[in-house]
């Protein structure tokens, strides 16, 4: 990503993206382009909506998965979202990070 958009407008964004985790069978995938492929970051809501299953896919290591603190996906969205890349080169100028809701029956798929 990087974005125009201000660091508050994000975060109340992404506060937006938690409450609604909790309260839909659906969850957040943010999937990133690197030179080894493409990586992603889900999170789902777990059944007290305090905590989130965080699962991260790498190509080279697979699946993993770890349980995380409502606040801690919040804070890991913002800073995400807000970060700012530089270019290296013009092939990478075109990569595009993505962050999507999807059902929750669809990640567990990916």
């Amino acid at each position: 990503m990087p974005n125009d958009v201000g660091e508050f407008a994000i975060r109340r964004f992404v506060e937006g993206i938690t409450s609604t985790l909790k309260q839909s069978p659906v969850g957040v995938e943010y999937t990133s382009t690197t030179l080894l492929g493409v990586t992603r970051t889900q999170y789902i809501a777990q059944d007290s909506g305090t905590m989130f299953q965080k699962r991260l896919y790498n190509p080279r290591l697979g699946w993993r998965e770890e349980s995380v603190r409502q606040l801690t996906v919040q804070d890991e969205l913002v800073a995400r979202l807000t970060l700012d890349r530089p270019v290296e080169d013009g092939q990478w100028a075109r990569r595009r990070d993505c962050c999507r809701i999807r059902p929750v029956g669809v990640l567990r798929r990916r």
